[in-house]
């Protein structure tokens, strides 16, 4: 690292670097007296600008296939990348074959007309093996025609890879004796330049048992694996890869997605580092890929790196693993332009690209991005209008009991708002006290308190303030943390937390049933507390949830629930905080609520849940079955239609029930009464500007409390989220954006937005529990793009448990609340700050899990010989 640095970029190449440069005249210059300047980021496993997909699936070898064929130089994601600080990328074939495609490695050259000119000249060419569950198919159920493709195990895999080099073998040594008479086979010329050391091999794995098989067959045939992509128990084989000569290119911390997936460790990268393997951090995904910087930052906090040798994990490590770093990767006098400008330190979540230049050629500016919007916004809102001309556009009816269309029983009534919830048990406290002196305090309420103190008993927090106004009571459990931070529990307000372990495998998901209208069912009481993706989450400082049901119309009933006790019934909070919902229609022209997945992603998606028969939400416009018709009711073509008549039957069941209490229990319709009763509210997913405004006036003719989960396209209808008094349950931040024309910053600026509109909204990690730890991440990427901090830690924090119904509780260190704390040695926003303890009413918490347990493990492995 080198302060106060010059650097001259001529002709596409780095031409000096130091201080007071002498620069000819006609320079351009840029003052970045402050800002920080890096090389361009790399990703060495990427299917970005990828047209027609990433898998050619016809056959268990497919080395004749080429990426470069199907490269898209107009995809909006190469625009995306750079606006994050990627600049090169090595675009893969997918993961659906023993052998896969062939790669291409390329520079995000935005605005170029062809193919060809991503490709990096003099980049040694690459292929896509893949071992384990992807070209198995034991993550992806049955094959659509139910006739199983050779193998379904691993021992298959080795065999088809054995046998496809054996042939190559074989064919090589035909053509050096007869050219001529040799039939030329594509596949086997492939396989041929691998082991002729042309080809580099890059190969999809996770089991440690499958990458040493690898090796080995590797040895056997006389190459080299450049890199194990995903490599995720390379911590276990890390010997053996550094003694091969293999790169590996791992995730950060991603982890439980599937089944071999289980034992990933965030430890992976420092651990693989510390045995001498050349290590290099991923995306996959495109979304990812814009923010390689923080992902490269969390081997600080898993591992101890120091910054400089993370951030070599984005830039010259991936380029000596695509045997690229004579060209890039590095700012070294005569290597090629790729620089990246920063507001702030480039490994912190607060910072952002400014500039980034490809081949010394400016291809983003924020500046100039922003600049553009408006003309832009002009444009596009002056081909609407053109558009609407030739079509009217009427919004969807919705109904509500006996209303007919157009018609609204509570059209001059406020949106009911959800009641307030018990505060929990009062009394005198009583039982052991504990206090925390001397660190900061976020109260998140007030003002932050440096050299502060927080007592707690009876799991409640008895007081705080400075150390010289707050009394500590005689024989107090006293714990000094000068120079630490104590926040409020962090809050996910949309998980599968203790009900959804693996998500490849139904056996381990149990929040969602067969069925549309299921509100009796209770997400509380599938909790199980020892969840590894609980222990996970909780030690990142997520100590409270919102567990949510899925799959129906009325899914059942969420839960909000603590991180810590013994059964399910110790962790409850609120076992019936309110009804999940994910209503037919809305007007988007695609399920309601329905969930979009990143193409680029290059695994199998997963069909068990079809399989086994779990309803979704109906299209719009498809009535539902069975449903007696109701009087007054909207028209026959109204997506919610049937809601409106199983409303209509519960209330029935209400008057029945209330005019004679033994009228026979209805589980069902019983269920719904707190519901009809306005005691608890709805959760309804809603993302399109359709979606949230239909569930705004339905929960409003209906009668019921609504808050929004999702709202991706929330900053559209923000009036109406406010007049009505809606909050909005918002995430993923990290995200892409909701529409191809959308800014780049468009998920990143939209609790911003929702802010300066005055929208009430938490943030969260949108359900994926093996994400629910990065939350704090999530209100970090917010705080750089305009959200101030203090609202970005309320939005994980008191937001949270005000939109929950548990502001009385939770949220705040506050005396009389919930001794709900975590102790960490830094700014919670940053990636690399550490959650050293945690305290779920008041009793400290358990920071190990198995991920951990197995660090400790296999960080005492003897070193292999």
């Amino acid at each position: 690292i080198r302060k106060d640095t010059d650097v001259l970029v001529q002709g596409g190449k780095i031409a000096a670097i130091g201080t007071d440069l002498k620069v000819p005249s006609g320079t351009v210059e840029i003052e970045a007296r402050g800002k920080h300047v890096t090389p361009g980021m790399i990703d060495c496993h990427s299917h970005s600008a990828v047209s027609g997909g990433v898998n050619e699936g016809s056959n268990i070898v497919t080395a004749e296939v080429r990426i470069a064929d199907v490269l898209n130089p107009d995809d909006v994601n190469i625009y995306r990348q750079l606006a994050g600080g990627t600049t090169a990328a090595n675009v893969l074939h997918g993961s659906a074959n023993a052998i896969g495609g062939q790669n291409a490695v390329v520079k995000w050259r935005w605005g170029v007309d062809a193919a060809e000119d991503l490709l990096i000249d003099g980049a040694p060419q690459g292929i896509k093996f893949a071992l384990g569950e992807n070209p198995t198919r034991s993550n992806s159920g049955s094959p659509r025609d139910g006739t199983p493709r050779y193998p379904i195990s691993r021992m298959g895999v080795e065999r088809v890879i054995r046998a496809r080099f054996t042939e190559a073998r074989d064919y090589a040594a035909k053509r050096k004796t007869d050219p001529n008479g040799t039939r030329r086979d594509l596949q086997l010329d492939a396989l041929v330049e691998i082991v002729e050391g042309k080809r580099l091999v890059h190969c999809h794995s996770y089991v440690a048992s499958e990458i040493l098989m690898l090796i080995r067959l590797a040895d056997e045939f006389g190459f080299k694996i450049a890199t194990f992509q995903h490599v995720l128990e390379g911590y276990k084989v890390a010997d053996e890869i550094a003694k091969h000569g293999a790169g590996g290119s791992t995730f950060s911390d991603w982890w439980g997605y599937k089944l071999e997936a289980i034992d990933a460790i965030p430890w992976n990268g420092a651990l693989m580092t510390e045995r001498g393997v050349t290590v290099s951090f991923n995306s996959d995904d495109s979304e990812l890929a814009r923010r390689m910087n923080v992902e490269a930052a969390k081997a600080i906090r898993w591992g101890n790196m120091s910054p400089s040798e993370a951030l070599k994990l984005v830039t010259i490590n991936p380029a000596k693993q695509l045997h690229i770093d004579k060209m890039t990767g590095s700012l070294e006098v005569g290597k090629d332009a790729d620089v990246v400008l920063w507001s702030g330190d480039p490994l912190s979540p607060l910072s952002m690209a400014e500039k980034t230049f490809v081949d010394g050629k400016l291809l983003f500016d924020r500046q100039a991005d922003l600049a553009a919007r408006k003309e832009l916004e002009a444009e596009k809102n002056r081909l609407v209008k053109e558009l609407a001309g030739t079509a009217s556009q009427t919004p969807s009816p919705v109904t509500s009991r006996g209303t007919r269309a157009g018609e609204s029983a509570n059209a001059d009534k406020p949106l009911p708002q959800r009641p307030p919830r018990p505060a929990g048990a009062g009394g005198a406290l009583s039982g052991p006290v504990t206090a925390l002196t001397g660190g900061t305090i976020h109260t998140i309420s007030g003002v932050d308190i440096p050299n502060g103190v927080v007592v707690m008993q009876g799991g409640k927090i008895l007081a705080v303030g400075k150390a010289s106004e707050v009394s500590v009571p005689a024989g107090a459990k006293t714990t000094e943390i000068s120079g630490q931070h104590v926040y409020p529990g962090l809050i996910n307000a949309n998980t599968t937390l203790g009900a959804n372990e693996i998500d490849s495998r139904r056996e381990t998901q149990d929040l969602s049933e067969q069925g549309t209208y299921k509100p009796e069912l209770f997400a509380a009481h599938v909790i199980n507390p020892d969840s590894e993706a609980i222990k996970v989450a909780r030690a990142e400082g997520v100590l409270s949830a919102l567990v949510a049901p899925s799959g129906a119309t009325f899914s059942g009933m969420g839960a909000l629930i603590n991180l810590d006790g013994w059964t399910w019934e110790e962790m409850s909070l609120d076992p019936l905080v309110g009804l999940l919902a994910t209503l037919p229609g809305g007007g988007g022209g695609r399920r309601f609520g329905e969930h979009h997945h990143d193409d680029s992603c290059d695994e199998i998606a997963d069909d068990e849940a079809n399989r086994a028969g779990i309803a979704q939400p109906p299209f719009a416009g498809r009535r539902g079955q069975g449903a007696a018709a109701v009087p007054g009711a909207a028209p026959a073509g109204d997506p919610l239609q049937a809601v409106a008549d199983f409303l209509e039957e519960a209330r029935r069941y209400q008057v029945a029930r209330n005019a004679n209490p033994k009228t026979p229990r209805d589980l069902k319709f019983e269920a719904m009464l707190p519901v009809l009763e306005g005691k608890v509210p709805l959760f309804v997913n809603a993302n399109s500007k359709q979606e949230i405004e239909a569930a705004v006036r339905w929960a409003k003719k209906e009668g019921f409390p609504l808050v929004i989960v999702g709202g991706s396209q929330a900053d559209e209808c923000t009036e109406l989220l406010v007049k009505e008094n809606v909050p909005v349950l918002l995430g993923p931040t990290l995200a892409l954006p909701s529409r191809q024309d959308a800014p780049y910053d468009d998920a990143f600026t939209l609790p911003a937005r929702l802010a300066k509109a005055g929208v009430k909204f938490a943030l969260t990690t949108g359900g994926d529990s093996q994400k629910v730890r990065n939350l704090a991440q999530h209100a970090a990427m917010a705080a750089a793009f305009g959200l101030s901090r203090e609202e970005a830690l309320k939005s994980i924090t008191l937001g949270a448990a005000q939109i929950l119904g548990a502001g009385s509780r939770l949220g705040s260190i506050e005396p009389g609340k919930d001794a709900n704390l975590i102790v960490t040695n830094g700014d919670i926003l940053e990636v690399m700050t550490q959650v050293r303890q945690a305290f779920v009413a008041g009793t400290p918490v358990n920071l190990a899990s198995k991920q951990s347990g197995l660090y400790e493990r296999w960080r005492a492995r003897p070193k292999t010989k």
